[in-house]
């Protein structure tokens, strides 16, 4: 008797940027060689998906194609991970996997910390992609490609001012090459361009508002929150940086309080931060306690969480809820 065939694929590391590209590439592979439809693909969110829901789509068989991409993501992190975990597990050992292509993709997560059984099987499978966040060489080679593959160039000046500005924060750093080389067409982008047209800066003051934050001041946290939306900072992007600072900030006292000694080279080589991060992130944990800062990153995953839904009526709240916590 022939197995019934279904193929795992998963995506997993700090770097979310580069793992959700690589997830929208495969989703695309899929509707162009095996669906165009896109009927036969579905998503689950770890968080909200009910063991069930998920049970369901796994054995849900192809629709005039053949075959289904399903889509779990953060599921190792979520408070009903355990139980999805177990339908899942049943289901391989069962064999009743026929003709899907499943992907775990973990936002910004170094599975290989997990003990757990079915995790360590994961990151034995053949589709296995780990992203890790970017050296700074290896960032300032991605910012010259990205340019390039935008149809421009960058000038080395311009691009390693960029990486020690924005640092690992992809999401905010392809937002802001975008801008750049859609205003300079095909012509090279200087120094002068970023300082004339871009937000890099602004980074600056998103230190200032995780220090207003740690230090409790809501007048001034909600007025930098004003002021980045009023410059037309969209909501999302206001969060990805913060999530992005508080994850930082996360990892570095995590790891200080085990490294007491660590230099800034230190932190920056262990943990994998431009040196630049490593820096402004060092100069602030001492605002923090470890229990705080556990506390603000999940707070800011939930005001991510319900931008995302749709109910970003009231921002400031969220921001003032956070900024209390």
């Amino acid at each position: 008797m022939v197995d019934k065939v279904y193929m795992i694929i998963f995506l997993h590391g700090p770097d979310a940027f580069r793992s959700r590209q690589k997830l929208k590439e495969l989703k695309n592979k899929f509707i162009k060689d095996v669906d165009a439809s896109g009927i036969n693909m579905q998503t689950l969110d770890g968080n909200t998906a009910s063991p069930e829901a998920i049970e369901n789509a796994l054995i849900t068989l192809p629709f005039l194609a053949k075959k289904r991409m399903v889509i779990i993501e953060n599921i190792l992190t979520s408070k009903r991970g355990e139980k999805s975990l177990e339908v899942v597990v049943n289901l391989i050992e069962k064999k009743s996997l026929e003709n899907t292509i499943v992907i775990f993709w973990e936002e910004a997560l170094d599975a290989r910390k997990f003990k757990n059984p079915f995790v360590k099987k994961l990151l034995k499978e053949k589709y296995l992609y780990s992203f890790e966040l970017l050296s700074p060489k290896d960032l300032l080679i991605w910012v010259q490609n990205t340019v390039k593959n935008m149809g421009g160039t960058i000038s080395l000046e311009a691009a390693q001012f960029l990486c020690d500005a924005i640092g690992n924060n992809l999401w905010e750093m392809h937002t802001e090459l975008e801008k750049l080389a859609n205003f300079k067409q095909k012509e090279e982008i200087v120094l002068a361009d970023i300082r004339n047209l871009s937000g890099a800066e602004v980074d600056e003051n998103i230190f200032g508002l995780t220090d207003a934050i740690g230090n409790k001041n809501k007048k001034s946290a909600l007025s930098l929150v004003q002021k980045f939306l009023s410059a037309g900072m969209s909501p999302s992007e206001l969060l990805h940086k913060c999530l992005w600072l508080a994850r930082n900030l996360l990892m570095i006292k995590s790891f200080m309080q085990n490294n007491e000694r660590a230099s800034q080279q230190d932190v920056a080589r262990e943990l994998g931060l431009h040196p630049f991060i490593a820096k402004k992130s060092l100069s602030q944990i001492k605002n923090f306690d470890l229990a705080h800062l556990k506390t603000m990153h999940e707070k800011i995953l939930n005001i991510e969480r319900k931008i995302k839904t749709g109910h970003n009526s009231n921002l400031l709240a969220y921001f003032d809820l956070l900024v209390l916590t």
